[in-house]
Formats: C-alpha cells, structure tokens, sequence
C-alpha cells in the first residue's frame, strides 16, 4: 500500500498537515488551465473521501478547466468591458493564433499569456477576427509596439 504524502514530514510546509488534517481533506486534485501551450493557472479541488476521481468525474474537471482558461483568455482581453460574455471565439483553436501568438511574445519580450491577450485584444478593439491578425502577424504585415498600438511594420 502506498504512503499517503501527508504522513512524510516536510519542513517547507510546516503547518499545512494540521491544516489538512482539520478540514478532513482525504484526497487532492488539480487541474491545468491552459489555451494551447499557455498556462493561465491551476484549478484545484480537494474532497473528504480518499481515492481517485471516476473518469466522469475527470471529464467534467477538465472541461471546467478550458471553461475558465477560455473565461479568463475572454475578460482580460476586454478588461475595459464590464460584463463581457465570455466569447469562445472560433479562431483560437488554430495553429496560426498560436504561432502567432508565439512571435508576439519574441516581438514584445513577454511570456505567451500575455501575447495572446494583446493579440485577441487588438482584433477585437479592431473590430477583426482573431485568425485573420494573427495571420497578419504572422506575414508580417501587423506588429504590436510595446503601448498596444500596431505599428508598421518592417520591410
């Protein structure tokens, strides 16, 4: 029979087995939110009753997962919106979105999440959709400057 984890004594996490141990947690779960290889977060979830989440259970985890990467990706890139809808937005499951992505964040020096707001930012504040910028991004034809604003680009 495997150790449970919270029976090893670990001097990094000095309170969290009293912790634990009070609000009878007996198993732990989470779960990545992501759009593609961008990692927004974690959901986790914990229950009082030891053992592993049934393949339902599993199933229904990881779509509540891209459910929040897709709310979260939605309400930052209309942060100037109160109320936003979350808009699961046809062209973000394409590999142009994100290689486009990808360039953007080499372009402006910042990690891919925050590429990809600034992307889906400026098609929507553009009224476009989002495969098309990234597609212009991608020839080259639209390059974001640090302040938001498409400059041209070079030739």
């Amino acid at each position: 029979m495997a150790r449970s984890a919270w029976s090893r004594p670990d001097a990094s996490w000095p309170g969290l087995l009293a912790a634990v141990e009070a609000l009878d947690v007996r198993a732990v779960f989470a779960f990545p939110v992501r759009v593609g290889i961008i990692g927004l977060g974690a959901l986790t979830g914990h229950r009082s009753r030891p053992g592993e989440m049934s393949i339902a259970q599993l199933t229904d985890a990881f779509h509540l997962a891209d459910t929040l990467a897709q709310l979260t990706i939605a309400t930052a890139a209309h942060a100037d919106r109160p109320g936003t809808t979350l808009l699961d937005e046809p062209g973000l499951h394409f590999a142009e979105v994100h290689q486009a992505t990808g360039m953007l964040a080499a372009q402006l020096d910042t990690g891919c999440d925050h590429a990809l707001v600034r992307l889906r930012g400026h098609a929507f504040s553009h009224g476009r959709p989002l495969l098309e910028v990234a597609r212009d991004v991608l020839t080259r034809r639209l390059r974001l400057d640090l302040d938001g604003d498409a400059g041209d680009a070079p030739c």
